[in-house]
């Protein structure tokens, strides 16, 4: 099964979920085959653009968050407006062949981050407490 965002790797679709459910945002592009610059992590499926179109004020709240969370969410990087992010607390200039104005792409490592998003949408962590806990919570059971 492909998945909300076309096959993206689990800790990717549950940031996904989370940021999008958080800032209302329906229109998020994951895994892609073509249309990506060389090298994009959207070909592995670890990056995803959440689409904000001409609402600059949700971009910079939706960058907000991916940087108070990056650790925890496993991001690798972020591009937004102009500015390319290694890192929470550092921007630079980004002049690759898309601006970045109509969307917040983040990339995001290979592994989830320690703490990461509920992997399946629950509330625990992305270990197995938290995967087990999503499941449980989904019948309705209490998690003790």
């Amino acid at each position: 099964m492909a998945g909300k965002y076309g096959g993206v790797a689990p800790h990717v679709e549950a940031a996904g979920n989370e940021i999008g459910s958080k800032f209302s945002v329906k229109d998020i592009g994951g895994r892609a085959s073509s249309g990506h610059i060389s090298g994009s992590d959207h070909y592995t499926g670890h990056a995803l653009d959440f689409m904000v179109y001409t609402d600059k004020n949700k971009g910079d709240q939706i960058l907000a968050y991916v940087k108070a969370n990056w650790k925890r969410l496993g991001v690798k990087y972020a591009i937004w407006y102009r500015k390319y992010y290694p890192s929470p607390d550092k921007a630079e200039n980004y002049v690759g062949p898309s601006p970045h104005t109509d969307h917040v792409h983040v990339s995001f490592t290979k592994e989830a981050g320690e703490g990461g998003p509920a992997v399946g949408g629950g509330t625990g962590g992305s270990d197995m407490k938290g995967c087990l806990g999503s499941i449980i919570e989904a019948f309705g059971w209490k998690w003790w």
